[in-house]
């Protein structure tokens, strides 16, 4: 039996997501119902890579079924460390089907990538009660996933059991000052993470004084904050302090 079975928070995931969920972790599952679904050629790249370290899977239109695919190719390839998904069509339903098969039968993958892709808020939630059991990441990039504070507050959460986390990728999402504040807060029971990215989200002058004690205390490097709704003035004082931080 999977994991996922254990884990707090399955009912108030939405219909779709809760029958995959049960559906991945089932052994009597009853697959041979389901209309098949085939990719042969994500088929036949996923069999050249079958002892691939590394598999890049940018811009190929792969959606939640495709993430059933890919799962049975992580149970085989267990050397697998980095996995860019880059621009595809995945929401929560393939994530529940990835992260179940990472969870079980991978300890090596240390990046991910899921940068504009559909997850949400309900994804993201979904991913954070993942990787509260599945240390090993060090590296994950949500960005453009139309993420808000929702989905913020479940990150930071998780970042208070989650210790190999190194950096993490938000840019281009929908945070608000709430979530940054509310991420300053958690993230002071963190002191593994070292790398937050937070361009172009909604992010105001209100979450100035967070946003500099992210840095001053926790030595966060920001990559940069340009895209948000913030004054010139303000980006160089968070920039001064980050200055300071690293002499």
């Amino acid at each position: 039996m999977g994991c996922l079975n254990s884990v707090d928070g399955l009912s108030a995931w939405p219909s779709t997501c809760q029958t995959t969920a049960r559906y991945a972790t089932s052994r009597n599952s009853a697959e041979q119902s389901e209309p098949h679904y085939e990719n042969i050629l994500l088929e036949e790249l996923l069999d050249i890579h079958k002892y691939s370290t590394k598999l890049v899977l940018i811009n190929r239109n792969l959606n939640d079924q495709d993430m059933k695919i890919l799962a049975t190719y992580i149970k085989i390839n267990q050397f697998l460390n980095q996995l860019d998904l880059t621009s595809n069509e995945i929401t929560c339903t393939g994530v529940v089907y990835l992260m179940e098969a990472i969870l079980n039968f991978n300890s090596t993958l240390t990046e991910i990538s899921f940068s504009n892709n559909q997850l949400g808020d309900i994804g993201v939630k979904i991913l954070a009660l993942y990787l509260k059991r599945y240390n090993n990441l060090s590296y994950i990039d949500l960005s453009s996933n139309n993420v808000t504070d929702v989905g913020l507050y479940k990150i930071a959460n998780m970042l208070t059991k989650n210790r190999t986390l190194i950096k993490l990728n938000l840019n281009g999402n929908q945070i608000r000052d709430p979530g940054i504040e509310k991420l300053t807060y958690e993230i002071e029971k963190n002191t593994t993470l070292k790398q937050l990215y937070l361009q172009s989200n909604r992010i105001t002058d209100r979450s100035i004084p967070f946003i500099i004690k992210l840095i001053q205390i926790h030595i966060l490097k920001l990559s940069g904050i340009n895209g948000n709704l913030i004054t010139q003035d303000d980006i160089q004082k968070i920039k001064n302090s980050f200055t300071i931080n690293k002499q």
